[in-house]
């Protein structure tokens, strides 16, 4: 386990500083939390830093067209939120360099629309039936005509 997460786990937050960083509740540390705080200060800084590399902002469109800024909370969360971004031109798998989605923007978001009205909402879900789709027409077709039946449409 590492230093911010050993102490963090003990219940305290820690945020980066210019001179450091500052703990809270400072006053419940023990002189053991400290002495190991001094020990590891070099290595919570650095974590600490890579923490707040990791939270980055992604543009997502609103369906208006709208750009809005969203803070992903961690390096999945950055990369969900641009599989689903209807603007992105594409998206690569950062272990196999592929191109996951390229072209298929509209039929994506209409498949979203209707995982969110039926309650899905998880990122992992929501990216496997994407995957699926984009590689299988017949699952594609589907999707889209579950889409059709919340509008009254006919696909």
């Amino acid at each position: 386990m590492s230093a911010l997460s050993k102490i963090e786990k003990a219940g305290f937050d820690l945020v980066l500083t210019d001179s450091g960083f500052d703990i809270a509740p400072f006053n419940k540390l023990t002189d053991k939390q400290i002495e190991f705080l001094k020990t590891s200060k070099t290595e919570i800084i650095a974590e600490l830093k890579a923490k707040q590399i990791i939270k980055k902002l992604v543009t997502c469109w609103t369906p208006n067209g709208s750009a809005i800024e969203v803070q992903a909370d961690s390096e999945a969360h950055a990369e969900w939120l641009q599989l689903v971004n209807p603007h992105s031109k594409s998206v690569r798998n950062k272990q196999t360099d592929d191109i996951v989605f390229s072209s298929f923007e509209d039929d994506k978001n209409l498949i979203v629309e209707w995982l969110h009205s039926i309650g899905e909402f998880d990122p992992k879900m929501i990216s496997d039936v994407l995957v699926n789709c984009e590689n299988n027409p017949e699952a594609k077709a589907y999707f889209l005509g579950r889409h059709a039946e919340i509008k009254g449409d006919k696909q």
